[in-house]
C-alpha cells in the first residue's frame, strides 16, 4: 500500500541531504565585481538635460545607434561612439573610444586608450559633454546641478 509522502521536514531523508549540505563562506567584500550605481549627466549639447545611471551592466555603449544603452541622437556621434566598462577588482569604471572618426576626449584630452573615469570628470563626443558622477540622482535638474557644481574646480579664473 502507498502513503502520502511527509509534509514539511519530517522526511528522514531530507534531514540527511540537509546535513551533508556544506555551506560555502561568502567571498570577501574586495572579491566582487563593482555594482555601484553611478551618472552620466549630458550638461551641453543638444540633448542637454538627461541624465543616465549605470548599474549593474559591466559595458555600457554610448552612441547614436538605438542598440546603444545610452543614445544620443547628434551628427557627430557615430552610431556607436564609446564604451564604459566596469574595472574588475577596483570600485571605477573606464572608457574607451570605438575608434570613431571624431573621437573622444576626457577632460578636454582625446581618448587613444582605455582610461580610469573619476567622478566629476567629462566626457566630450560630438558637441555633446557628458559628466561623469560616482552619485546618482532622483531626477535630471538635481544630476544637473550636481554635476555642474563638481566641474567647477576644472574651470580656470582668469583675472
Amino acid at each position: 500500500m502507498l502513503t502520502a509522502p511527509a509534509r514539511g521536514f519530517d522526511s528522514p531523508r531530507l534531514h540527511s541531504i540537509v546535513s551533508e549540505t556544506k555551506i560555502l563562506d561568502a567571498p570577501e567584500p574586495a572579491a566582487l565585481l563593482y555594482h555601484r550605481v553611478v551618472s552620466l549627466v549630458n550638461i551641453r549639447g543638444p540633448e542637454a538635460g538627461n541624465h543616465y545611471s549605470i548599474g549593474d551592466g559591466h559595458l555600457v555603449s554610448v552612441g547614436r545607434d538605438e542598440q546603444c544603452n545610452i543614445q544620443i541622437r547628434h551628427a557627430r556621434v557615430s552610431r556607436q561612439h564609446l564604451q564604459i566598462t566596469v574595472i574588475p577588482g577596483v570600485e571605477g569604471h573606464s572608457v574607451a573610444d570605438y575608434r570613431t572618426a571624431n573621437g573622444t576626449t576626457l577632460n578636454g584630452v582625446k581618448v587613444t586608450e582605455r582610461a580610469p573615469l573619476r567622478d566629476g570628470d567629462e566626457l566630450g563626443i560630438g558637441d555633446t559633454t557628458l559628466v561623469y558622477t560616482i552619485d546618482d540622482y532622483p531626477d535630471a535638474e538635481t544630476a544637473i546641478k550636481a554635476a555642474r557644481k563638481k566641474g567647477e574646480w576644472k574651470r580656470s579664473t582668469i583675472m
